[in-house]
């Protein structure tokens, strides 16, 4: 029995969605790896769902089918308020880290007042910087350190947090 007919017998609704969108995708040698690390990801964050979109990044000569998770991050002390994430895997993962975007509108001063936010709500944190296979990074830890940035520092105007928090958002 393979790693991917496991996961099927682990989480077979899971592991039915993923199939669903792997033939859209072309990782190469690295697409056992990639179900591997969904398969892992899916068992801590249940709520983040797999979904394929053509995408076409800077340096890219055109556009590509690139799986996608998309999901929620209450944040706590903002009373459970929702922040959507979108995990883009590029099309050079596990080899790049994937891309990691607050999937709503924001505030330009929320992005400027952010150290780990950048242009268009991209993810900046030291995990994704520094990705680099040698320490083995993977999907649920680097949503576990996200999870950390958010909690600690909401994508919210510090005044608007005060002002959540004053009124029993907590």
């Amino acid at each position: 029995v393979g790693l991917v007919e496991i996961i099927a017998m682990q989480n077979p609704a899971f592991a039915e969605e993923l199939n669903k969108w792997m033939p859209y995708v072309n990782y190469g040698q690295y697409a056992h790896f990639i179900v591997q690390q969904a398969h892992y990801f899916h068992q801590a964050y249940p709520a983040f769902k797999p979904c394929v979109e053509a995408m076409q990044f800077p340096g890219d000569t055109q556009a590509n089918n690139l799986l996608i998770f998309k999901g929620p991050v209450p944040i706590r002390k903002l009373g459970g308020e929702v922040f959507p994430l979108k995990i883009i895997l590029v099309n050079c993962y596990p080899i790049r880290a994937p891309k990691v975007y607050i999937d709503r509108q924001m505030n330009a001063a929320i992005i400027r007042d952010k150290q780990y936010l950048g242009a268009q709500n991209e993810v900046t944190i030291p995990y994704l910087r520094d990705w680099n296979m040698s320490r083995q990074p993977n999907l649920k830890d680097m949503m576990s350190y996200i999870d950390q940035v958010l909690q600690a520092d909401p994508p919210v105007l510090p005044d608007v947090e005060k002002a959540m928090m004053s009124t029993g958002f907590q």
